[in-house]
């Protein structure tokens, strides 16, 4: 009844007010009425201020009518906004409704720009934009308190502005030279020394005034010596320049500095290029020697490797550059006056075009002994490659360092001793006459040797092979071709099958000790560890697979001691198995201690993880993975002495919590020892403004 009487328009206020001692819905209606205009006693504003929530006492303390000792009542935990209402915002009597939401508050400051300065200062400071503070800040002779104020401010510019401003103390600046804004630190630290015509321009406007005539003296030292290279660099280009400031300038640490100082005797022509134009005209034969001289004492070791592959560059030039501190440079220069022993029709080749041509046959041995000569391994790579390759180069090209081109070569080489038939063939025509099986033992030693992985395998696969190339690719480094060889010793019906058709055999079906005692020499780690599962694997089989190195065997080992619950699960499982999986089954299966002594020794960090996070894990167990050698269980470990809502967040969800919460400093201590750098660096921050 209370509630439907409270939203009545014809309630007379005297009612209105007793309903809105206990009742919400009257000083909503109370509240509407006061803002109409309605004249409400002391008494009605009395209830609202001691009854009303947080809305209804901000318009309450903005009723231009309301008494002191209202006001009090209002204000008797000294509230921030309350405070700024009660000193400020009363002093706008004819704008009180406007300011009882923040909106209306913007919307005033923007529809009223003839309000009084010392009302309007307040309602920016509050609610004004970046823009309208920043006018404030510069056009104002501002106290010591706005601007200690203002530098704590959340938006950069505001903190900028201050670093700025002619008032700011020296303890201010002191701060603010180390914000961990930049554009704050270069205002802190250069900027405010510069006029005040200037001083308040941003970087970019800044450094577009630098590069234009005109500059005062005094501000270009300032800029010389700026820790700014930006600034420096606009500097640099300036027309205007005296000596002594281009003296500092080109010895310059920041490179971009020096090449601006340098270029700065370049034909306009050159100087206004950008880096690809440049790089295009460099490709001409007619660039001048002048041109070359210069740009080739830039700082820039692409710009001068880009001068050392110029057609332009002069024997002396290139000679110059072979000393270069830079090896690309050093190389281009070698390789350019290797290429100036060339005929002219292959000087005037680009690489790509050098490449194509090395396909045919008949190339001079001179041309294919420079070539093999060049540090450019692709290059050499297609000499080894090129039918017109001479055995001396190819027996030099067998030697290299770079793999691609020692291989290339020594297929070359092998190809020498094939019949003449067989020497110029391409790998499809190779494979089939293998498969065609009209390859004769000879050829096929020479083959099997080669480092076509494609060849190998189609050799590996042919029924009747002669015993010499068994040999040879039993030993094979790919593992698919030894194994190939290692099955021939199978029965028929397991010899063809693939690796997963052999896995799927051993994990549905009795297979014979002969056969198993064959597999598990394959290369193939998981049939060996698929072996490892069986339940009735021969003792000198198991034996055997207890010595494997592979992490994937030693786990199906290991495991075998598992209860029988746990195999189903993992071998269910055990494709998807993370670390996130794990902690699922430690807890739907509720791991034993002799399961969790199990799970704490595998190979698989996300089992031992897993352990170590598990708060029914013995202490025994735990202190094992203490010094584990994943960072990932150790951290586990550590972990396990924060919070229950702290313990079970991983990875980017704990980075997360870490960042935007307030954890206690009892968290920090423990997440300050991480070994997540990420996480032990933030910790430690956190921790540091904890302690200040």
């Amino acid at each position: 009844i209370k509630n439907v009487i409270a939203e009545l328009d014809r309630v007379p206020l005297e009612c209105l007010i007793i309903l809105a001692k206990d009742n919400s819905k009257a000083c909503w209606n109370l509240r509407t009425k006061l803002i109409n205009g309605i004249d409400i006693t002391n008494e009605g504003l009395r209830v609202l201020a001691e009854r009303g929530n947080q809305v209804i006492k901000k318009t309450v303390a903005l009723y231009p009518n309301c008494p002191e000792e209202i006001l009090q009542i209002i204000n008797n935990k000294k509230s921030e906004d309350f405070d700024l209402i009660i000193n400020f915002y009363r002093k706008f009597p004819l704008y009180w409704k406007e300011l009882i939401d923040d909106e209306s508050i913007i919307n005033l400051i923007q529809s009223n720009p003839d309000l009084p300065s010392s009302l309007l200062k307040p309602l920016i400071w509050k609610y004004g934009s970046s823009d309208e503070m920043q006018n404030c800040l510069i056009n104002d002779d501002l106290p010591l308190e706005v601007l200690s104020t203002l530098s704590q401010a959340k938006d950069f510019k505001l903190r900028r502005l201050v670093a700025l401003h002619p008032n700011t103390p020296q303890f201010i600046l002191d701060k603010l030279i180390n914000d961990h804004d930049l554009d704050v630190k270069k205002a802190a630290h250069v900027y405010r020394e510069l006029p005040l015509d200037m001083r308040w321009l941003d970087e970019r406007a800044l450094e577009d005034q630098l590069g234009k005539p005109g500059i005062p003296l005094a501000v270009m030292n300032i800029i010389a010596r700026s820790p700014i290279p930006s600034n420096r660099f606009a500097l640099a280009v300036n027309p205007t320049l005296p000596e002594d400031i281009l003296n500092i300038l080109m010895d310059d640490e920041d490179p971009d500095v020096k090449e601006a100082v340098l270029f700065r005797t370049l034909p306009s022509e050159w100087r206004e290029l950008d880096e690809y134009d440049r790089n295009v005209k460099l490709k001409r034969n007619d660039v001048p020697a002048h041109i070359l001289e210069l740009l080739v004492k830039s700082p820039d070791s692409y710009l001068r490797e880009k001068v050392a592959r110029s057609p332009s560059a002069t024997k002396a030039l290139l000679t110059t550059l072979l000393n270069d501190k830079e090896e690309e440079v050093a190389e281009a220069a070698h390789d350019a006056l290797l290429f100036l022993q060339l005929p002219n029709e292959w000087r005037e080749m680009d690489q790509f075009e050098r490449y194509e041509k090395l396909d045919n046959k008949n190339i001079s041995s001179e041309v294919m002994s420079v070539l093999s000569k060049t540090f450019e391994s692709y290059m050499r790579m297609h000499v080894a490659k090129s039918p017109s390759a001479p055995e001396s180069v190819l027996r030099t090209l067998a030697q290299d360092q770079i793999s691609s081109v020692k291989e290339a070569a020594e297929d070359s080489l092998r190809r020498l001793n094939l019949p003449d038939d067989w020497k110029h063939l391409n790998n499809e025509e190779i494979l089939e006459r293998i498969k065609a099986n009209s390859v004769s033992d000879t050829i096929l030693i020479e083959l099997a040797q080669m480092n076509k992985n494609d060849i190998r395998i189609a050799i590996a696969k042919q029924e009747h092979l002669p015993k010499k190339v068994i040999e040879i690719l039993a030993h094979d480094q790919l593992n698919q071709i030894s194994d190939l060889i290692l099955f021939r010793e199978l029965p028929k019906n397991w010899r063809k099958l693939s690796d997963s058709k052999i896995r799927d055999k051993l994990g549905k079906q009795f297979v014979p000790v002969d056969v198993l005692s064959i597999l598990s020499r394959a290369k193939c780690p998981f049939i060996r560890s698929d072996i490892a599962k069986i339940p009735s694997l021969p003792q000198v089989i198991l034996e055997k697979l207890k010595q494997d190195e592979n992490d994937e065997v030693k786990d199906a080992v290991l495991f075998r001691d598992l209860p029988k619950v746990w195999k189903e699960k993992l071998n269910e499982e055990y494709l998807f198995v993370d670390e996130y999986r794990v902690d699922d089954l430690i807890i739907e299966l509720q791991a034993s201690e002799s399961v969790l002594l199990i799970l704490s020794q595998a190979s698989d960090w996300c089992y031992r993880r897993a352990v170590a996070a598990y708060l029914p894990t013995p202490s025994s167990i735990v202190e094992t993975l203490r010094s584990d050698p994943s960072f990932r269980v150790r951290d586990a470990v550590l972990y396990r002495q924060l919070p229950m809502e702290w313990q079970n967040l991983r990875g980017d969800d704990l980075k997360l919590k870490l960042s935007q919460e307030d954890p206690s400093i009892e968290v920090l201590k423990v997440l300050s020892k991480s070994a997540d750098d990420y996480i032990s660096d933030l910790a430690k921050q956190l921790l540091e403004g904890k302690n200040l």
